[in-house]
């Protein structure tokens, strides 16, 4: 697993703390910020780090195919019609 030391659910809780598109990076050896961040902003994103569960889990995504086709092709009709 990629960063397996911050788990799956440190990408998604950047971007609540709306930092996502910030220039840092992170790996299991640290975190590197671009020269550009601001104080500010490097303060978030650690604050992040520091208050991440490492452990929690993503919510299961449980999608119907049925219900997924249905979705795709009432918003392609063109597709539709092709399938009769």
């Amino acid at each position: 697993m990629i960063n397996s030391k911050y788990g799956p659910t440190l990408v998604k809780e950047f971007a609540d703390a709306g930092v996502s598109g910030l220039p840092f990076s992170w790996n299991n050896d640290g975190v590197y910020f671009d020269p550009s961040i601001t104080d500010e902003q490097k303060a978030t994103v650690l604050a992040v780090i520091a208050a991440h569960d490492p452990t929690a889990t993503l919510p299961a995504i449980n999608v119907d195919p049925v219900d997924k086709l249905k979705t795709f092709l009432a918003a392609n009709p063109d597709v539709a019609q092709l399938l009769g």
